[in-house]
């Protein structure tokens, strides 16, 4: 059964599988699961930064999402940044 949730830390191994295969794709960015994890732990455990919401088929994460705040100068306020990855 696939469910939406919200990442936890024990997450992050998976997650960054995910952005390997993510980052082979993309000549942009290199895997570096040293900077992909601490990224994540911080987004993690900083609700206040942001949130990152992940598909899970049974116990396998098969998709995520990255929200990070930021303040909107044209809208006045917090907004969020939706990344898909």
């Amino acid at each position: 059964m696939k469910a939406i949730q919200t990442a936890v830390p024990e997450d992050i191994p998976q997650l960054c599988e995910l952005l390997e295969t993510l980052f082979q794709q993309e000549s942009d960015f290199q895997p570096d699961i040293e900077k992909q994890s601490d990224g994540l732990r911080q987004i993690i455990e900083r609700p206040e930064v942001g949130a990152i919401l992940v598909l899970r088929d049974e116990s396998s994460i098969i998709g995520m999402v990255n929200i990070l705040y930021s303040i909107s100068t044209a809208c006045g306020g917090l907004v969020g940044l939706l990344l898909k990855t």
